[in-house]
């Protein structure tokens, strides 16, 4: 029989968007499997012998008899003339299929570069790029020896965003003071030879008992050379940091050779000949401002050890040393910041110039003989770092301080307990700041109430710690008559809110200051009662210039109704909207409302006045 319809597939430049496909697949219907859609209308082969029957003819010497033969010689007559149109038909269409397949890798790669030429990247001015790549870059200062992200590595920031494309090397490499930071992990040490230069060493003229000499990897000398070029002629700052004896190490010369451009310096080491190796340039740290010293293994360092690395620094202003200060000589003498840790009681006497000063003792409690005064000293951190600081070490200290020019105090617990210092009504006549932190700790907060009133002048005090008692406030209210800021930050508020509502109305007298602002770890919880007192106490002191932050959340409180509280009697949000509060600041977003009556935790509600 003769074929019906053929597949075919025409592209030409009037028809590129339609194509005109005839598909038949002779007599034998092939539909489609999504729709059943077929285009074949001619005659079928026959479908031949039942399989039933076929099989019991297989299974014997019978020959078909009747329709049956028939059907077999019709078979056997057309059937090749119909396979070999049908495989016609079915190379046709992987013709299609490939030529389809092709033009849609085509049209995905069209769409892929589409795409990457219209990234919002492309289009960011030079000053927004500037800012992001900002944010890439280490500090040298707090770079460690465990993650130190070395300058010399091809995978840092610096060298891989100059690779990308021109105008991103273009903006590198314009910005010399990224790369005045530079940091230096000097693990490796000096490069081990390798088999090759060791058996050529072997076989030379060369005494046998000389080792062969380590090589430094040529880029990485040009890699920091070029790191200084890049530069310009701004001051460095340099991380250096090791767990081995760097004294050997063949970068060493070509690192110290750039000590008089240092302006801040951070060594961490765990040798002690590897701060001696910087005794070299002892006399050109002409520019060195700031210097951080991390001392690592200090049991190790030889007994009474110690260095003159840095005793000549004209410029050094901020010292920080985690341990062992006493290893060190250093000009304390100008020093005006300086964080110590370990056995500080040795150079603390030395620091009576310093304005800024924290304090980190080590793990054994020391004798007091002598009382550190100090008429520079404004602004004080001690710190009881870990558990193995015996307890009250804190006060301890205090105790053998007179600070009259101090103006903020800050006292870390992270030991074992919070025994707070005694304050004299003369100790600190200046105080305006006061920082307590207890990380998931509670204060004694007798000991508490009886040192804050010995602190006439304090107007910002910061608590992170649990707040398990409402006795605080109350002190607030009645001996702090200059408090203008109260941060609860780090805080958790285990107490009845309404007390710290109550403080707050209780200071709106002549007497005291009214608080500036009030910080919030979470929003206040306040169950309020049938006249709605604490919902106006709230907007009395809001928009009497209260300033509410609530680190963690849009509101700041959540009034909740009793069930004898009408919600139609509710505060107006009107009320919010008078002078004092636009004068603050306040958008048009700050509301008060009322939600329908609901349950909640077992308490019946009448609605919630949520208000921020």
């Amino acid at each position: 029989m003769p074929i019906q319809t053929q597949i075919f597939t025409s592209f030409t430049a009037t028809t590129t968007w339609k194509s005109k496909i005839t598909a038949a697949f002779m007599y034998n219907d092939i539909g489609c499997p999504q729709c059943g859609f077929c285009l074949s209308t001619g005659a079928r082969l026959p479908d031949g012998i039942p399989s039933d029957r076929a099989n019991q003819l297989l299974s014997s010497n019978e020959p078909p008899i009747g329709d049956e033969l028939e059907q077999c010689e019709e078979i056997l007559s057309n059937g090749s003339e119909f396979l070999r149109s049908l495989n016609r038909s079915i190379s046709q269409a992987r013709h299609l299929l490939n030529r389809l397949t092709a033009e849609s890798i085509r049209i995905e790669h069209k769409l892929h570069i589409s795409k990457t030429l219209m990234n919002p990247v492309r289009r960011l001015p030079c000053e927004i790029l500037e800012e992001i790549f900002s944010w890439g870059m280490d500090d040298a200062m707090n770079a460690t020896i465990a993650c130190p992200a070395d300058s010399l590595d091809a995978r840092d920031f610096l060298w891989t965003v100059s690779q990308v494309c021109s105008s991103w090397r273009c903006l590198t490499l314009s910005r010399p003071h990224w790369w005045a930071s530079i940091r230096l992990d000097l693990k490796a040490g000096p490069e081990k030879p390798t088999t090759l230069q060791w058996l050529l060493n072997r076989t030379s003229r060369a005494p046998r008992n000389e080792s062969p000499q380590a090589s430094l990897p040529p880029f990485l000398a040009y890699r920091f050379s070029l790191h200084l070029e890049r530069s310009g002629n701004h001051s460095l700052s340099v991380f250096v940091g090791s767990k081995q004896d760097i004294s050997a190490h063949p970068l060493l010369p070509l690192i110290l050779s750039s000590s008089p451009r240092w302006r801040q310096l951070h060594v961490s080491f765990y040798k002690a000949e590897s701060f001696r190796t910087l005794e070299a340039v002892s006399d050109s740290l002409d520019s060195l401002h700031e210097l951080r010293i991390s001392v690592y293994n200090d049991h190790r360092f030889p007994s009474l050890w110690n260095t003159t690395a840095f005793r000549n620094a004209p410029k050094l202003q901020a010292v920080t040393i985690n341990d062992r200060p006493d290893f060190f000589q250093l000009p304390w003498s100008q020093i005006s910041n300086a964080d110590i840790g370990g056995k500080l009681l040795d150079v603390l006497p030395e620091v009576r110039t310093a304005t800024a000063l924290t304090l980190r003792p080590s793990t054994k409690r020391l004798t007091f003989t002598t009382i550190f005064s100090s008429s520079h000293l404004t602004r004080l951190s001690l710190w009881e770092m870990h558990h193995h600081v015996p307890q009250g070490t804190i006060a301890s200290y205090f105790s053998m301080m007179a600070l009259p020019k101090l103006l903020s105090l800050e006292l870390h617990y992270h030991g074992r307990g919070t025994h707070l210092p005694h304050f004299g009504r003369r100790s600190l006549p200046s105080l305006t700041s006061l920082l307590i932190s207890a990380p998931s700790k509670t204060l004694d907060w007798s000991d508490a109430c009886t040192v804050l009133p010995a602190l006439s002048s304090l107007e910002s005090l910061s608590l992170e710690v649990i707040i398990d008692s409402d006795e605080i406030f109350h002190t607030l209210v009645s001996e702090q008559p200059s408090l203008r800021r109260l941060d609860l930050t780090g805080s958790q508020m285990s107490f009845d809110h309404r007390e710290l509502v109550n403080m707050l109305d209780g200071r709106r007298t002549e007497e005291r200051t009214v608080l500036d602002e009030l910080v919030l770890p979470s929003p206040l919880m306040i169950v309020d009662s049938e006249d709605w007192r604490w919902s106006n106490v709230w907007i009395l002191v809001v928009t009497g210039g209260l300033n509410v932050v609530c680190r963690s959340h849009r509101s700041t409180i959540y009034i909740i109704p009793d069930e004898t509280a009408d919600v139609a009697d509710a505060p107006s949000a009107s009320l919010l909207h008078t002078d004092s509060v636009h004068k603050r600041d306040v958008s048009s977003e700050e509301r008060l409302t009322v939600e329908h009556p609901r349950r909640m935790q077992g308490v019946s509600l009448a609605g919630i006045v949520d208000l921020w």
